[in-house]
């Protein structure tokens, strides 16, 4: 009679986790939770539940990126025109508010930058006192191009200056650089104190290593004008699953919503049952959950 090994399974256990940030070891990313519900906790009451998931940074961003030519101040040479030549140097504006920029074969004759943003008033926010500066894609060397705030150069293609009345941002290429191919350079502003909220972009700031961490969140090189929706960073990124709203479709102040069925079972103002779509957040495809309502709490499958 022949004789076979006997493989034990591996044990199935269903851990709970709860809090404003429900956080889980990678090693369960893709497995199917368990349950997943969502407290409602307001004073004032909400219409809608924000549901969050992101590996990078667990929390909601007013996401928002304020560039676009419209910024360009009315005494900049490049207002009213779309293509501009000086020192040798020409800059043309592109439909996606980008510029197109190189030089004569024998390069810049001098220095020659353009304005293109002169103040918060010109870019229709209120006045912040924290912003995220980048740019740009295809440039094979850092003096190629350079941007001007306040006398502050980045050579980097990101720095944080506190901005005030006198803010001005200019684009510009050195004397004696050589473009031999077009480059295209994206201009971009981020509000960081209305993205992240005044205590967080206050240490992202203030830390020596805070373009490298915001380059870490928002890697790509180009980012569509928008002035700011809550949103996550994964989800600007191209993520389908990192946030979700559901609708309540009244004011709730107080009940459970069970994002795998949709369920909301009110307890104030008055007691009810409430069918909601299931939130997609399915799967653990990150490592952190939460919600804008209140507690999440979540069970998920955990092997060995």
């Amino acid at each position: 009679m022949a004789m076979y090994p006997c493989l034990s399974l591996p044990s199935l256990s269903f851990p709970s986790v709860s809090g404003a940030v429900c956080s889980f070891d990678s090693q369960y990313a893709g497995l199917p939770l368990k349950s997943h519900t969502v407290d409602i906790d307001s004073v004032s009451g909400v219409s809608a539940i924000n549901i969050g998931s992101d590996a990078k940074y667990a929390d909601f961003i007013t996401w928002n990126q304020l560039y676009t030519h419209a910024s360009i101040p009315s005494d900049s040479v490049i207002k009213n025109v779309t293509t501009y030549t000086i020192n040798g140097i020409t800059w043309e504006k592109n439909d996606d508010n980008s510029f197109t920029v190189y030089t004569e074969p024998t390069g810049a004759t001098a220095d020659s930058a353009v304005k293109i943003a002169n103040g918060l008033g010109d870019i229709g926010s209120a006045i912040y006192s924290n912003y995220h500066i980048v740019g740009a894609t295809g440039i094979s060397g850092k003096a190629r191009i350079y941007y001007s705030n306040r006398n502050i150069e980045n050579t980097d293609y990101g720095c944080f200056n506190p901005l005030g009345s006198g803010f001005n941002m200019w684009l510009g290429v050195r004397a004696g650089e050589i473009i031999t191919e077009p480059i295209r350079v994206y201009p971009q502003i981020y509000n960081i104190s209305l993205m992240f909220g005044a205590t967080k972009a206050q240490e992202i700031y203030s830390s020596g290593s805070g373009v490298i961490y915001f380059r870490g969140l928002f890697p790509l090189n180009h980012y569509e004008y928008t002035v700011g929706s809550i949103s996550t960073v994964s989800a600007v990124n191209g993520s389908t699953n990192s946030f979700f709203t559901i609708p309540i479709g009244q004011t709730v102040n107080e009940g459970v919503y069970n994002a795998k069925t949709g369920v909301l079972e009110v307890t104030q103002p008055s007691v009810q049952t409430l069918q909601l779509p299931p939130c997609p957040i399915d799967t653990l495809e990150v490592n952190n959950i939460w919600a804008d309502t209140g507690d999440t709490t979540l069970q998920y499958i955990k092997l060995g």
